[in-house]
């Protein structure tokens, strides 16, 4: 606990003791009732005892939750009350005024639109999925998505791409199949992924230029082919991030 308050920036510190229960009189002290505790430190109430010890408890467990709590308490004074006095006597003769209406508002016809139960769940479905997208695309960065894109203009090509094989030798099997010079895209990543360099916008704009000048050459072969996947990819790419995330952290 201690560690990890300090590494979110709490200040905290490691205590050594004794945990007895105090009597009356003689009190005797035992080695099994060395234990050990952590202390966090508040500007509202100073060093504060937590012990994350099951069985054991805390000196912030017997402080009032005053202390923890800030409550706001607001004050109506004399004019407010009046003010709120006036709106209801406002609202008890609109209400007087409205009675006399509702009997000719029922006579007339009111035409009710009802909305079908499938239009809420296609409303729910679609508000779903922008969530989805939205998440995903805060959580990927940039190279992972412009690789990926490559990757898929790749498969497009009749070239799949596997765990047996590296990054680097299934770009250049995607520069020998669509005939663009990647030989710079592969310097790159070859420094970012096994390097530890870190990806410049010059970098990034080098390879997005080059996975753009793939999309062309695969556009050529087949422009049904190209956007119909092009479409399919676009709107399966949240679920496939997603599930690559939690294979990788959750499984």
């Amino acid at each position: 606990m201690a560690i990890m308050c300090r590494i979110v920036g709490i200040p905290t510190r490691y205590v050594e003791g004794f945990t007895v229960k105090v009597t009356e009189g003689e009190n005797i002290v035992y080695n099994k009732n060395a234990h050990a505790w952590v202390e966090v430190y508040t500007e509202e109430l100073g060093w504060v005892t937590f012990d994350a010890t099951p069985g054991h408890i805390s000196i912030s467990d017997y402080l009032p939750q005053s202390l923890f709590i800030v409550e706001e308490q607001k004050e109506t004074s004399e004019e407010e009350k009046e003010i709120e006095q006036k709106e209801d006597k406002e609202k008890v003769k609109e209400k007087e005024e409205s009675k006399g209406t509702e009997q000719k508002e029922k006579k007339e016809v009111k035409i009710k639109l009802k909305i079908p139960g499938y239009v809420y769940s296609i409303l729910i479905i679609i508000l779903i999925y922008l969530s989805l997208y939205i998440f995903v695309a805060l959580k990927v960065d940039s190279i992972t998505n412009v690789v990926n894109e490559i990757i898929f203009y790749g498969e497009l090509n009749n070239i799949k791409y596997s765990r047996d094989v590296t990054l680097i030798e299934y770009i250049g099997k995607v520069e020998e199949k669509t005939e663009v010079d990647l030989s710079r895209v592969k310097d790159i990543l070859d420094s970012y992924y096994y390097g530890g360099r870190k990806l410049s916008q010059h970098d990034l704009n080098v390879i997005k230029r080059k996975k753009r000048l793939i999309a062309n050459n695969t556009k050529k072969k087949g422009k049904i082919k190209y956007y119909f996947r092009k479409t399919i990819y676009h709107l399966a790419k949240p679920f496939c991030y997603i599930f690559a995330y939690i294979r990788k952290n959750v499984i």
